[in-house]
């Protein structure tokens, strides 16, 4: 063989090799990228999961805020009725009292 094949030969067994480092080296740069996205993947689904659970729970929550919160308003209707039931009470107590001591003094007087 001539030397200008050997250098020609020589040339396309080195960008053989180049071409074959390369392509391992985008197999390899590909399998990261798949097990990347795979990962993604997998993150995205519990995310998502998490997220559901979490709008379940604040609903859930939000529903016995409000129950709650009637709880409170029955709570205080009837705080304020009873109240009203209790000042009238006292009212018709000092009118009672007011008419016993009219009578006691009466009868003083009328003794």
């Amino acid at each position: 063989m001539s030397e200008g094949h050997l250098i020609v030969h020589s040339m396309t067994d080195n960008n053989q090799a180049n071409l074959t480092f390369e392509m391992e080296k985008l197999r390899a740069e590909l399998k990261h990228v798949q097990e990347m996205y795979d990962m993604t993947q997998t993150e995205t689904a519990d995310a998502f999961q998490k997220l559901t659970e979490l709008n379940q729970r604040r609903y859930e929550e939000s529903e016995k805020l409000m129950e709650l919160k009637e709880k409170e308003e029955e709570a205080k209707d009837t705080a304020s009725k009873e109240m009203q039931r209790y000042e009238e009470t006292m009212k018709e107590v000092e009118k009672v009292k007011e008419l016993m001591m009219k009578e006691a003094l009466r009868r003083r007087k009328a003794s």
